[in-house]
């Protein structure tokens, strides 16, 4: 559908054929762009004389895309139209997910940036779990060309060079985490083995990425080495309480302990139990905010580090988990309260009608007694 001069830059995909059309989609917006919109950014699909039927032998071999009443395919590329008419490859439209802010990141536009700049080899985005944070952070897995000096050098100036002199993405596409490996995996295909990294398959240094602000302008991109911090702290604590609360709220138990809590249920102990232990935690976590403080270590707030408005929000991103985990447990709670009111007023019910029953036998048989007595008193009396 396109062809590529050697005039065009590398990252351009070339120009289109005569007879193709394409159409660009942006996400964000929702519309679809079209040539006269250059230039322009979106998802690129595609339409030519020689597209393949979307059916054969009733199966369905290609997917096609009615935009405008014509049958389009997706390529699931991001591209960018110049005016000119060049298609530039932007990245993969379908590799993003939510970072930390809860903001897109698009994994396989990054990619595309840093692996263009001076001294890298290879690069893959990956969403990676955060223990800590409670949330998926973008983490770059790059390796550098051989004979290269010191990577960490490589990868911070490959950085600064797309966020802060070409500017070329916007900060928030700043990944969190980098991993230097040596090399990464390849599938069959020749491309990188994204389920292998994701799977912690790859060995290697990890950094956290910092980043300097001022005035909500990023000034500085630097590489630390990760390492856990004081809310491991905060971590232990709640762990603790939180295995406190699953081994004495009545959940998770066998029929038979389930049965003799249900008959032994006390909603005001379980409540009071629940206000022991959250006192409980505020004395485990001031014990030991004093012994570290004790140890030397440099805390300055509850145990937090120096950065205390980052400890407070790992603080409450702890206890959020666990009110929710809290919350899931009162739900559990309510609906067993209410199966226990269902069963009693089956129970009511079914007593109420034996109940019932039973008064009814008592009228019938008192009914029977008064007809039989009846002859008899009347014997009686002509026989008086």
């Amino acid at each position: 559908c396109c062809l590529s001069d050697p005039d065009l830059e590398d990252e351009a995909i070339g120009r289109l054929l005569p007879g193709v059309e394409l159409r660009l989609y942006d996400e964000d917006k929702q519309r679809y762009y079209t040539g006269k919109d250059a230039p322009c950014e979106g998802v690129l699909y595609l339409r030519s004389p020689s597209l393949s039927a979307a059916t054969l032998d009733e199966q369905e071999i290609l997917k096609h895309e009615i935009i405008e009443r014509k049958a389009f395919v997706c390529t699931n590329d991001l591209v960018r139209l110049e005016e000119d008419g060049r298609l530039i490859y932007l990245g993969r439209a379908n590799r993003y997910f939510l970072n930390e802010s809860g903001i897109k990141y698009e994994s396989g536009r990054v990619e595309t940036e840093i692996a263009r700049q001076y001294g890298i080899a290879n690069c893959g985005i990956v969403p990676v779990y955060d223990k800590v944070k409670h949330d998926s952070l973008p983490m770059l897995c790059a390796t550098v060309l051989d004979g290269m000096e010191d990577a960490v050098q490589v990868i911070t100036r490959a950085l600064t060079q797309v966020f802060l002199v070409e500017k070329s993405l916007d900060p928030d596409q700043i990944p969190a985490r980098v991993l230097i490996a040596p090399e990464l995996p390849r599938n069959a295909n020749g491309k990188l083995d994204l389920f292998k990294i994701t799977h912690g398959e790859v060995s290697g240094e990890t950094y956290t990425v910092k980043v300097s602000r001022f005035l909500d302008k990023v000034r500085d991109i630097r590489l630390v080495p990760a390492e856990e911090s004081a809310p491991d702290m905060l971590k232990d604590i709640f762990q603790e309480i939180a295995a406190d609360m699953k081994s004495n709220l009545p959940f998770n138990k066998t029929e038979k302990e389930e049965a003799d809590v249900k008959k032994s249920f006390n909603p005001a102990a379980l409540f009071n139990s629940m206000n022991q232990m959250g006192s409980q935690m505020l004395n485990q976590f001031g014990q030991k905010n004093q012994s570290e403080t004790n140890a030397g270590n440099n805390f300055s707030f509850f145990g937090m580090p120096q950065n205390a408005m980052a400890g407070m929000q790992q603080m409450y991103q702890y206890m959020n988990q666990q009110m929710n985990q809290m919350v899931a447990y009162m739900n559990q709670m309510s609906q067993m309260s209410w199966q226990m009111m269902q069963q009693m007023y089956a129970q009511n019910t079914q007593m109420m009608g034996q109940f019932w029953q039973e008064m009814q036998n008592s009228m019938n048989a008192a009914a029977k007694a008064e007809e039989a007595e009846a002859p008899q008193e009347e014997e009686e009396a002509e026989e008086e």
